[in-house]
């Protein structure tokens, strides 16, 4: 499923696009990812004002001026895209269109759309996706068992090694738990143990304070470098890019074989759960079994 660079990318591109925006249609391919009947969807959205986006975890949250909440819960596969009709049409008007002449694009092959007063947004290639239209009390309710988002200006170092206390697993496993963490997936749970210098089988029940300082910094680091990449969105102007984080040098994920981009030693694989780790085996170690760090 998508990870939180994508989904907060697609949220700033959205904030620009839509915030502010009334709703006026909607299309949806499957009924069946709804969590109410299309009708009356439609007519509780169709008018309604978009106030603000959220993101919590890999889930994008629509604040609308009725008090109520939509949230967007895309699974594997998907692929989201976000336009500006008014750039539609100075793009292809060419002196024919009057400038409050409104121009939609085609979503009919989409498997979501909403269309706004000035632009449009939607899902297609997902194979699984939720969408909710609740209220903000149902919302919070859904997000108790959560964890705290990664970015969350409340998740201090302190907190954060907090979360995992008394948990005994290994770290690619805890940190893909989204009952201690929300949205971290396998491949940043793998780019974030190889920024911390950990291997990702080493047990939680072991490190110590200064390595859950360590997985904090690197978590924080390997997002914002993931952000900061031009990727999945598509704007008019933006196309589409390969998966998150293979345009950066931090990556390993997926890369068995090929050299460390710290060191050159190949990228390792092995199995935790039922997942593939990669990870170096010269740059991560695992402090309990080692006894003391490589340099």
């Amino acid at each position: 499923m998508p990870e939180i660079p994508e989904m907060e990318r697609y949220r700033k591109q959205l904030d620009q696009l839509i915030t502010g925006e009334r709703i006026r249609s909607l299309h949806v391919q499957r009924e069946s990812w709804l969590n109410t009947d299309l009708h009356s969807l439609t007519n509780g959205l169709v008018g309604r004002q978009i106030l603000y986006i959220e993101r919590k975890g890999t889930d994008l949250i629509l604040h609308l001026d009725d008090g109520r909440r939509l949230v967007l819960h895309v699974g594997t596969g998907s692929r989201m895209e976000a336009v500006s009709t008014l750039q539609a049409v100075a793009q292809g008007a060419s002196g024919h269109i009057e400038p409050d002449e409104e121009q939609q694009l085609d979503v009919s092959h989409a498997q979501f759309a909403i269309t706004t007063d000035h632009a449009q947004m939607y899902i297609h290639g997902a194979r699984s996706c939720q969408i909710m239209w609740l209220t903000a009390k149902q919302v919070e309710e859904m997000h108790l068992e959560m964890g705290p988002d990664p970015l969350s200006r409340y998740l201090t170092a302190e907190r954060f090694a907090q979360r995992f206390a008394k948990r005994r697993t290994t770290l690619k496993s805890a940190l893909t738990n989204p009952n201690i963490i929300a949205g971290i997936g396998s491949q940043l749970a793998d780019d974030i143990a190889f920024a911390a210098g950990l291997l990702p089988t080493v047990r939680t029940e072991k490190l110590e304070s200064e390595h859950w300082n360590r997985v904090f910094y690197a978590m924080l680091d390997v997002l914002h470098i993931e952000i900061e990449q031009d990727g999945l969105v598509n704007t008019q102007t933006q196309q589409h890019q390969p998966e998150t984080g293979e345009t950066t040098g931090i990556t390993i994920h997926g890369k068995t074989g090929e050299p460390c981009p710290k060191c050159g030693t190949a990228i390792e694989v092995t199995m935790i759960q039922r997942r593939p780790a990669n990870f170096c085996p010269h740059c991560q170690i695992d402090p309990a079994a080692d006894g003391s760090e490589q340099e």
